[in-house]
């Protein structure tokens, strides 16, 4: 991960098998160590990209089910029908604010 000025960050390339056999979870458990060393180091919000595809359905899943909200693009990328844009308020979500519906993965106020 690299810091940008607002303390934001896009997560990185996350792909693992489906949840299945002797390393099923891995993939949750990949995300909540990304999150927990983002908080640690400040960050507010992650950010991510993943794909529209019905191939994708189980990644958007992983990534609502740890909080990920859909969102517009962000720095970067623009619309693209192939993407689906998600963001997570690490600041709220550490609160214990849950269900945020976010618009916009810009910085937070």
């Amino acid at each position: 991960m690299h810091e940008v000025a607002v303390r934001e960050e896009p997560a990185l390339r996350l792909a693992v098998l489906p949840h299945r056999g002797p390393y099923a979870g891995i993939g949750g458990a990949m995300l909540r160590h990304i999150i927990a060393a983002a908080r640690a180091t400040g960050m507010r919000r992650l950010s991510l990209e993943t794909g529209s595809w019905p191939y994708f359905a189980p990644a958007r899943a992983l990534y609502a089910a740890h909080g990920f909200v859909e969102c517009g693009p962000f720095e970067g990328y623009g619309p693209d029908p192939n993407s689906v844009f998600m963001t997570l308020d690490l600041a709220a979500r550490q609160a214990g604010v849950r269900g945020l519906a976010h618009t916009s993965c810009g910085p937070s106020p």
